[in-house]
């Protein structure tokens, strides 16, 4: 089947096939047949997930902090912990985020009408993909970097990536190879998921930032002209011409923010786990990387590229919230810059409604926690003040 048929493989094409890899979006066009089959697929990597954590959190009880590993053992449950929460997200809002990708890219009105509006979208599209790829390279190579580690192990045992707790010994070749396939196919779709979700919220942002970056080129461009039009020829058809689409532009700003406040309302959770994931896994990670003595080793490695996942992905849902706060803003100053004294008075109160509403920008909150800069700055001074606490206790 031609999965480029569907809306989502078309608009974000990297997430949507990675989620259809981590087994929890069925493509629309498939077969009942097919469907059956991935089905099938999607439970056995659920019941993987789910055996990798509980192996995992059954170590975490028995060992306690008696581990060389504990606190390496606490991140990755935490991270896996997450990634099961938005592996549910994904399940159970697959409406929802259907709904949000036809708001987003399926409306005629966001088809450009010239090469301004071509290189508007195309820049936002390739940033869209460059930030995808990045982050999604960055979080292979930490799993990449985990998996690899026990083969270049110079000890004799036989050491698995993530510490788990098995009912028979591992030490056992056959028994060995069986675990570490157990949590390869455990780990990576969740922690792909990772990649999908983070990525397909900085894509829905990204396509607001592009409607609201035509909106204002329009603005611009219908109003910024000397034309006066109440000049006594065609005054009437002038000022209905003016009426309309100053109408149909307030009604656009309106459509935006009401899809912002839906994607607010939708992704709540995800950006509440995310700040409560994010500081005590930058405070391990710092921790981690302090313990660290002599040169430069495998494990140092797979401890950076810990830290830096953790930095970046805070980072993204605080810079691009903070991105869509400013352009959000910024429309009011675009409308007022415009030709507005030539309009009458019915098209200057919908300017004016418009220049009211983008007073109160686009926020992505989690609570009273808005995803922003600041708050991604008072992240990382919370996650060193919980640094110094550990590190004095320890």
């Amino acid at each position: 089947m031609d999965l480029s048929q569907c809306l989502e493989y078309r608009a974000l094409p990297m997430q949507f096939y990675i989620f259809t890899l981590s087994g929890v979006w069925c493509p629309s066009n498939w077969t009942s047949l097919l469907k059956l089959s991935y089905n099938m697929y999607t439970t056995t990597i659920a019941i993987s997930g789910i055996l990798f954590w509980a192996s995992m959190f059954v170590n975490l009880i028995i060992t306690k902090n008696e581990s060389e590993y504990f606190y390496e053992n606490v991140f990755a449950i935490s991270t896996l912990t997450y990634a099961m929460y938005k592996e549910f997200f994904v399940l159970k809002k697959r409406k929802e985020i259907q709904q949000m990708l036809k708001l987003s890219f399926d409306d005629e009105w966001y088809r450009p009408f010239d090469n301004r509006e071509i290189q508007i979208i195309d820049h936002y599209a390739h940033e869209t993909r460059w930030v995808t790829q990045v982050y999604a390279i960055g979080i292979i190579a930490g799993l990449a970097t985990k998996a690899i580690m026990p083969m270049l192990n110079s000890n004799s045992a036989w050491v698995l990536p993530i510490e788990a707790w098995y009912p028979y010994n591992t030490s056992n070749l056959k028994n060995y190879l069986f675990a570490y396939t157990q949590q390869l196919m455990g780990g990576i779709p969740l922690i792909c998921l990772h990649i999908s979700v983070d990525s397909l919220f900085v894509g829905l942002i990204l396509q607001m930032c592009i409607q609201l970056k035509l909106l204002q080129y329009r603005l611009q461009k219908t109003f910024s002209t000397d034309i006066d039009l109440q000049e006594e020829k065609n005054i009437e058809r002038n000022i209905k011409i003016s009426d309309v689409i100053i109408a149909n532009y307030a009604f656009k700003h309106q459509c935006i923010f009401r899809l912002g406040n839906y994607l607010n309302q939708e992704f709540r959770g995800i950006l509440a786990g995310q700040v409560m994931i994010t500081i005590p896994n930058i405070c391990i990670n710092v921790y981690l990387l302090s313990q660290h003595r002599g040169g430069i080793t495998l494990h140092l490695v797979d401890s950076f590229l810990c830290f830096t996942t953790c930095l970046m992905q805070i980072f993204l849902y605080c810079w691009y919230g903070n991105k869509i706060i400013l352009l959000s803003i910024d429309v009011a100053n675009t409308a007022y810059t415009t030709n507005w004294l030539s309009l009458n008075i019915s098209s200057k109160k919908k300017l004016l409604t418009i220049m009211v509403r983008a007073t109160r920008s686009i926020q992505f909150a989690a609570g009273t926690f808005i995803m922003n800069i600041d708050s991604f700055i008072e992240i990382i001074k919370t996650s060193y003040s919980a640094y110094r606490v550990l590190q004095k206790t320890s």
